[in-house]
C-alpha cells in the first residue's frame, strides 16, 4: 500500500486522478490501527506545500474514521459515546466534503451511523457491533473461488 500510494503520488502531486484501493475487511482494520506510519513515509519525501497539507488533511480524516469505527463496531456504547461517534462522524463527512468529494460511503458514515447506532441503542440497548460483517467477506471470497472452480472453461 505504501508503494502505491508513494507511486501515485509521484505520477499525480496529490491532484489529478482519485488515489484508489480496494481493502479487504482485514486490511481496513489494520490500515485503521496503523495508518500514520504509512503517512510519515509518504510525508518524508512529499514536498513541503500542497503535498504535505495533503497528507495532514488525509491524517485527519484517518483519524476520524478510525474514532468512528471504534464507537460504532461496539456491542455495548454508551450515550456519550454515540455523542462522541456523531463528532467524528461529521468531522469525517465534512472533511471529506471540503477536500475530496462525497459519496455514498462517505455520506452513509457522516449521516446514518450515527442515528442507526442512537437507534440501535433506544431498541435493543446495544451498538452496531451486533450487526458484524467480518465473516460476510471471507464468506463472498469462499463463493468467488467455487464459482471459478466450477466454471471451468477450455
Amino acid at each position: 500500500l505504501a508503494n502505491k500510494l508513494t507511486r501515485w503520488f509521484d505520477e499525480t502531486n496529490a491532484s489529478g486522478k482519485e488515489f484508489d484501493y480496494r481493502f479487504t475487511g482485514k486490511d481496513s482494520r489494520l490500515f485503521l490501527l496503523n495508518f500514520m506510519p504509512l503517512i510519515s513515509v509518504v510525508e518524508s519525501t512529499a514536498k513541503p506545500s500542497r503535498e504535505k497539507t495533503f497528507l495532514h488533511i488525509l491524517a485527519h480524516i484517518f483519524l476520524c474514521l478510525r474514532n468512528a469505527v471504534s464507537l460504532f463496531t461496539r456491542l455495548s456504547i454508551s450515550d456519550s459515546d454515540i455523542r462522541n461517534l456523531g463528532e467524528h462522524c461529521s468531522n469525517y463527512f465534512w472533511a471529506n466534503a471540503l477536500f475530496f468529494s462525497v459519496n455514498p460511503t462517505v455520506w452513509t458514515i457522516g449521516y446514518i451511523v450515527p442515528v442507526h447506532t442512537q437507534h440501535m441503542k433506544g431498541k435493543y440497548g446495544l451498538g452496531l457491533g451486533l450487526n458484524s460483517m467480518e465473516c460476510r467477506e471471507a464468506k463472498h471470497v469462499s463463493i468467488a473461488k467455487y464459482s471459478r472452480n466450477t466454471n471451468y472453461q477450455n
